[in-house]
């Protein structure tokens, strides 16, 4: 076990904190047991996570296909569950309020906000 966990994949920060390229698509979030993080590109995390670059590369394509329906499923969840449309409700309370309801969805999705 090499006591590294995938939490998500970003595209916010594009540079490897274990080898130090730049200019990357994504870069994985990496936990370890005693709390120390890291974004890594898909070979070093892979290499961190004792598995192979392409295992690592089709769970980033699975997490980014749940993550783009769960964002696609989120006005139908918020209609449903509020009996109002989603723009309608941040006319009307604003968008702190819709912010916090998508925080929750995405929660209980699997995803961290």
């Amino acid at each position: 076990m090499s006591g590294w966990k995938l939490v998500g994949i970003s595209d916010e920060s594009t540079e490897c904190e274990v080898c130090g390229r730049i200019e990357l698509k994504a870069t994985h979030h990496i936990i370890r047991e005693d709390g120390s993080e890291l974004r890594a590109g898909s070979s070093c995390a892979a290499r961190k996570l004792g598995v192979k670059a392409a295992d690592i590369n089709r769970a980033a394509r699975q997490y980014r296909t749940r993550l783009e329906i769960a964002r696609c499923n989120f006005p139908d969840w918020f209609r449903s569950g509020y009996g109002i449309r989603l723009e309608d409700h941040i006319r009307q309370h604003g968008r702190s309020i819709s912010e916090r309801a998508y925080k929750r969805y995405m929660q209980r999705e699997g995803f961290t906000v």
